[in-house]
């Protein structure tokens, strides 16, 4: 608790600092409609770095912190960016620091813009305790690397696109406290929660001696109990086990039981992550598939869009097919995640966004 004090507290000090100075210097630029809707949305926003009619405003008094790492504290942005719905984001993508994705983060960046997107969050798997399912995350002391290339990465595209830093961490029992206090260790935009259920430690505790639809059941169930924890903003690619054995997978036959998990995540408040990289997996379909998106609109579950890219060229990889996707399972809006609150986008404005884009000559 005593970490997650210390969080609040210098989120609560940047917050103020940010809206003293953005109150400093609005009123000279834009109409007073735009400044109050700027003071309400300042304190969601101060490291967004944006391009305001041509000027780019650098804040000295809020760059750098005490390791080194530059943050660019930007406190300038439009809201009627968000209310006009340009700003599609992919909020899931790694570094090589995870062992298993290639490419630096200064690539990943420069392929949003390619794509037509106004931010990227980088969500590398997070560090674990006691030789936790190791080879595939950063290690322990890797982790203030990781800030300081994602800081650095942000620091180099100021202006050009929106860098978020995020995290990826895998929900398993015994590990809650752990993961509480790392996720205290910085102001992250988005921590993403994971049930990965080829992880050598999962298959032993949840054995269900070939039983498969039994493993399955308890897959989503454990979905619920991460969602309870309440330590993540959103739970990434949530019908994952279906690549368990994709040939046994029926989704009618758990129907039933993946709408009461459902009706329990609904009451957490948490998001959940239509994840396109599913589209390469054994199962080919996006994670989640149609029916259960179709689950997740009808209770109102926050949705958020990732590529879950381990390579540049996948970063917004089949975001307008995810979109329609969406659309078609009835959701009207899906969520962009900064300082790890949600932020409403227009499914409809985001792919007239993007075909824009596209007629402009731009290729995805």
């Amino acid at each position: 608790m005593r970490a997650t004090s210390v969080g609040n507290a210098k989120r609560a000090k940047l917050q103020g600092h940010g809206q003293a100075f953005s109150a400093g210097l609005f009123i000279d630029f834009f109409n007073v409609s735009r400044f109050c809707g700027l003071m309400m949305a300042s304190s969601d926003w101060l490291r967004l770095p944006r391009v305001i009619k041509g000027i780019h405003f650098d804040c000295p008094p809020f760059a750098g912190n005490a390791d080194g790492g530059i943050i660019l504290y930007h406190v300038f942005y439009l809201p009627y960016m968000l209310m006009h719905s340009r700003v599609l984001t992919d909020s899931h993508m790694h570094t090589p620091l995870c062992g298993h994705a290639q490419g630096e983060p200064e690539a990943y960046a420069q392929r949003g813009i390619e794509v037509g997107l106004g931010a990227v969050v980088f969500t590398c798997h997070s560090p674990m305790p006691g030789g936790f399912w190791p080879g595939v995350r950063m290690l322990e002391e890797e982790f203030d690397t990781y800030i300081q290339i994602v800081r650095r990465t942000a620091h180099a595209y100021a202006g050009r696109i929106d860098v978020g830093l995020g995290i990826e961490s895998d929900w398993f029992p015994g590990y809650e406290g752990w993961l509480e206090e790392l996720h205290a260790r910085e102001d992250f935009d988005h921590v993403l929660g994971s049930i990965h259920f080829f992880a050598p430690e999962y298959r032993e505790r949840f054995n269900t001696a070939g039983d498969t639809d039994a493993f399955f059941r308890r897959y989503f169930e454990n979905l619920v109990a991460s969602a309870k924890s309440g330590l993540f903003d959103t739970l990434a690619h949530p019908d994952l086990v279906k690549n368990h054995a994709p040939n046994q997978w029926q989704f009618d036959v758990l129907r039933d039981h993946i709408g009461e998990c459902l009706d329990e995540i609904a009451t957490c408040g948490v998001g959940m992550e239509l994840n396109t990289s599913g589209l390469n997996k054994r199962f080919a379909e996006m994670n989640p598939g149609l029916q259960m998106l179709e689950m997740m609109a009808a209770r109102d579950i926050p949705l958020v869009i990732g590529s879950d890219a381990h390579r540049p060229e996948r970063v917004g990889a089949d975001f307008d097919h995810a979109l329609q996707l969406a659309q078609s399972a009835g959701y009207r809006e899906v969520q962009m995640m900064w300082r790890r609150h949600r932020h409403p986008v227009s499914i409809e404005g985001v792919l007239a966004h993007l075909q824009d884009w596209q007629n402009n000559g731009h290729r995805t």
